[in-house]
């Protein structure tokens, strides 16, 4: 980074809002009340002391009442975040503060939403984990935005997104000041992807619409999530709503092509998406799936059917990892709950075929994402969300439909699956299988013990169960499969 005084030798008068010269603005990324944002062209020259290279460079100028360069000043002293617009020069000349950041040829999510109206599935879950992690990095900087929007969300030539310049630095802030920014930039995020999805922005809740209802594609937990983020009511995370989502419909980056400016798009390198960009057009359903399947009257109790009253050691022996079986067959994967679930880490010395045609997918990724969105479908007691984690016709879907109908006092909302630890033993081209490790947590210790025959131990007073996995490609994506205790 660069402090840097430019020359000015003169400004074009028909353009008041025109920063110093040597710039070359291309066009206007946005105006608002507190800055406005050029993609500009700079051409270096020797009358520049410590001049900056020639290129097009994002330059935000500040207002001069609410302009505050610290929190640019604090970019520039900490590494560079890829998912945040690296700062590469202050500008300060005639009372005018400039921020100079690397180019985002791609335009802001404003642009692409002003000309696309809404994103695919896809390119939302894309969206929404690049989201997740510039704002948890920006919070554990003790940085924040005032009103986190739209013009906020810059898109380099991948199509992936980059937070342009947060507003607030919060280092020695009473700590009631810095939890309300960050909880409000956090209800913003999840706002943002719910305009995302929508064309629309969220709203009051008296006056919102449920996303599964007016969305049925998209998963009846994703509304849950954002809306109690959107709201600051607590219990979810930005990651819970990204997961869901790339466990849905996978990744893809944001096709910029309709919104890029006319000078930009030769830049871009992301290939444009199919025409059928709708999100209510991303998934594919089976014709055994029709779109009132995934919608849940929201004002009406979920229907359980009623049982008598559960012998807890019995119930949650099976409940601890993912299974218990019977006859060699999977009986049941059960226990889950509490969001936020941890991901199951890279593992080390992974096999593959000597041979692979196309990128492979990451295996732990993928059954960490798959163990929490069952966490959330367990807690909601959401009967039609089993088809985002379970194949159709697996013993795991139908042992958890009966799970949640025998649920009638809400235990599984108290407990959660942990993977610890997985590796994966060998890749095909619709199906991956995993070792893996579970602990079961929420579990009373008068429930807890130990069961040799299925690789269940007590660790810490905690069951555990190593166990292996198959995941299987289907139509909607990656699923469980098969979850047997390892041998």
């Amino acid at each position: 980074m660069q402090d840097w005084h430019p020359q000015t030798t003169g400004a074009d008068e028909d353009s008041e809002e025109e920063p110093p010269v040597p710039l070359n603005i291309l066009y206007t990324l946005y105006a608002t009340d507190s800055k406005t944002a050029w993609a500009a062209e700079y051409a270096a020259g020797e009358q520049n002391s410590g001049d900056l290279p020639s290129a097009t460079y994002t330059v935000v100028e500040l207002n001069s009442e609410q302009g505050n360069l610290k929190p640019a000043e604090r970019l520039c002293a900490l590494p560079e975040q890829e998912h945040l617009a690296t700062v590469v020069a202050l500008v300060v000349s005639q009372g005018r503060e400039q921020v100079w950041l690397e180019h985002l040829p791609g335009g802001t999510l404003q642009q692409v939403l002003a000309a696309r109206k809404a994103l695919t599935g896809s390119e939302v879950a894309s969206l929404a984990e690049d989201l997740a992690e510039a704002v948890d990095w920006l919070h554990r900087q003790q940085l924040a935005f005032f009103d986190l929007s739209s013009v906020d969300i810059g898109f380099d030539a991948r199509g992936r997104a980059k937070l342009i310049l947060p507003e607030k630095e919060l280092r020695g802030a009473p700590e009631a000041i810095c939890e309300d920014a960050y909880s409000r930039d956090i209800s913003r995020a999840a706002g943002l992807i719910w305009l995302a999805i929508t064309g629309e922005d969220a709203g009051e809740l008296s006056q919102r619409a449920p996303l599964s209802m007016t969305h049925p594609d998209y998963p009846t937990q994703l509304g849950v999530v954002l809306e109690a983020l959107i709201d600051r009511t607590g219990g979810h995370t930005l990651q819970e709503a990204a997961a869901i989502l790339r466990n849905r419909f996978g990744q893809a980056p944001v096709n910029l092509f309709e919104s890029v400016h006319p000078s930009q798009r030769g830049l871009l390198t992301a290939a444009p998406l199919p025409q059928e960009s709708s999100a209510a057009l991303n998934v594919k359903r089976s014709s055994s799936e029709p779109y009132k399947s995934r919608v849940r009257d929201l004002n009406r109790p979920v229907r359980r059917r009623l049982a008598p009253s559960l012998n807890l050691k019995k119930w949650m022996l099976p409940a601890l990892a993912v299974l218990l079986f019977a006859g060699g067959a999977v009986a049941a994967l059960q226990v889950l709950g509490q969001d936020g679930a941890p991901r199951a880490e890279s593992a080390q010395g992974q096999q593959a075929p000597a041979e692979e045609s196309a990128p492979s997918p990451d295996a732990s990724h993928l059954l960490g994402d798959l163990i929490e969105a069952r966490n959330l479908a367990l807690r909601e007691s959401d009967v039609t969300a089993i088809a985002d984690y379970a194949s159709a016709d697996s013993q795991i879907a139908r042992s958890d439909r009966n799970l949640m109908e025998e649920d009638t006092d809400g235990r599984l909302a108290a407990t959660r699956l942990v993977v610890l630890e997985s590796q994966l033993l060998d890749r095909e081209e619709n199906s991956l299988r995993l070792t893996a490790t579970f602990s079961a947590e929420g579990i009373p210790g008068s429930a807890a013990a130990e069961n040799r025959e299925n690789n269940i131990a007590l660790v810490n007073g905690q069951m555990q169960q190593k166990v292996t996995v198959t995941l299987e490609k289907t139509p909607q994506g990656w699923r469980l499969s098969t979850v047997e205790p390892a041998t």
